[in-house]
């Protein structure tokens, strides 16, 4: 496609973000709209709001100053998983000199990514981050046009899959903490913009999935298309990509199955009673708000002190990460990887509860 058409093309379609906590089915929920022959939705890649603070508010793109944005977008977080071809990308953007907005330039790039399954019309333009969701208010004033899902797992099953990795504390105080912050955030937008966003739990999603990914496609006003859960069959052409495939098997290992329930309820044996009181005693109010049933629906003075420290140290840092925002990125990136290395040594794998 010609670069010009790309730009025009980027300008006039409209945009959908997935939002959720890590572990929560934004993946699954992201393939199942990459297999939709009318969206296009790339592999997560924090650019838009890693870059924002540089060119966010930038109306007119000089030849150089694109040619700046292209080297910064290189340098950002998981970008090369895209497998995305350099000189295409260079010739989209540097047909966007001139008057264009910071959100047309980043569907360029969007529109600019291989797409991994067939595709007719391109009627959406789709984003998956858990990140993101921190930065709701942001989005809504850079993407006006936009819709969002909010993709919400029962944070006692999130605590516990999230544990398995290595992105994340482990002390189920920051956790809920955070669990409940991001069910905070989106619930204060969904509230000044009712119509933009479409609220799904992650155990109805992989219970009765056609239902549920019927409804999302009425929220978008596009066509069900019943083969996107065939996806899965297409998962080995994907691993070819080394740099996806790495963390592919480390992460979405489900993906290369059919949707399945088992994971539901996996915090019964899989968490102590002393994380189960604290998780529900952070985030027991959002949770019943949302259909999940308790089994300490009144914490007790003692739990509640207990996780005092755990809720204060998230409020504290996420307060320092937004902060952080306000820097450029190249030094946002080197403040963060320096924090992150001192609080995985304070606060070491190994410590499994509060």
């Amino acid at each position: 496609m010609p670069a010009n058409s790309i730009v025009e093309q980027a300008k006039s379609l409209p945009m959908f973000f997935i939002l959720g906590r890590p572990r929560s089915g934004t993946t699954l929920f992201r393939t199942l709209f990459d297999a939709h022959p009318n969206v296009s939705i790339p592999p997560e890649c924090t650019f838009v709001m890693d870059l924002r603070t540089d060119y966010g508010k930038t109306k007119y793109w000089t030849q150089k100053k694109l040619l700046r944005f292209l080297e910064d977008l290189k340098k950002t977080r998981r970008f090369l998983t895209w497998g995305i071809n350099e000189e295409e990308l260079k010739h989209n953007l540097l047909a966007c000199e001139g008057e264009n907005s910071y959100a047309t330039l980043c569907k360029v790039v969007y529109l600019s990514s291989p797409d991994r399954f067939a595709k007719q019309q391109i009627l959406w333009v789709g984003d998956k981050n858990p990140g993101y969701i921190l930065f709701t208010k942001k989005l809504v004033k850079l993407f006006p046009g936009a819709k969002y899902f909010h993709l919400v797992r029962d944070a006692r099953d999130q605590i516990v899959s999230v544990r398995k990795f290595d992105f994340e504390e482990r002390f189920a105080s920051v956790l809920s903490s955070r669990w409940n912050r991001s069910a905070r955030i989106v619930a204060r937008q969904k509230k000044r913009h009712p119509g933009k966003f479409c609220f799904i739990r992650y155990e109805d999603l992989v219970s009765d999935s056609p239902v549920y990914f019927k409804q999302m496609c009425d929220f978008l006003e596009i066509d069900y298309h019943e083969d996107v859960f065939s996806f899965y069959k297409r998962a080995p052409e994907f691993l070819e990509n080394n740099e996806y495939k790495k963390g592919f098997l480390k992460y979405h290992t489900s993906l290369l199955e059919p949707i399945n329930k088992s994971k539901i309820g996996d915090w019964r044996g899989k968490l102590s009673d002393k994380d189960i009181k604290s998780i529900e005693a952070v985030s027991g109010k959002w949770m019943k708000q949302f259909g999940y049933e308790l089994v300490n629906p009144k914490p007790t003075i003692a739990t509640r002190l207990r996780v005092f420290p755990g809720v204060l140290y998230e409020h504290c840092f996420q307060s320092f990460a937004y902060c952080l925002g306000f820097l450029p990125y190249a030094w946002r990136s080197r403040i963060f990887r320096m924090i992150v290395k001192i609080v995985r040594w304070i606060m070491p794998a190994r410590k499994l509860t509060p």
